[in-house]
């Protein structure tokens, strides 16, 4: 298993790895087929967090495969400035 930072040319797996987790568990946000974004808007949303500097996402590779991820991001107004929402997903 490879543990690695998550980059935007990931979005399509990072997509069918979540759409997976949402079909295996009811202890998720999404239900399956509620995240519906393509792997070009979701890869920019990746690159937007990463350079904002109020995200990150690590995935788990087995022979190229995603089968883990672990992401978190912090809330962007003042006020929310200091919670941080984490979510790990495997």
């Amino acid at each position: 298993m490879r543990v690695r930072q998550a980059v935007p040319s990931d979005a399509a797996d990072v997509i069918a790895l979540f759409e997976k987790l949402y079909t295996e568990s009811t202890f998720l946000l999404h239900e399956p087929g509620e995240m519906n974004r393509s792997a070009e808007t979701y890869g920019k949303r990746m690159t937007e967090g990463f350079e904002r500097q109020n995200s990150m996402m690590f995935v788990a590779e087995v022979g190229g495969d995603l089968v883990g991820i672990v992401f978190g991001s912090r809330g962007l107004a003042k006020r929310t400035s200091h919670s941080f929402l984490l979510g790990l997903g495997v």
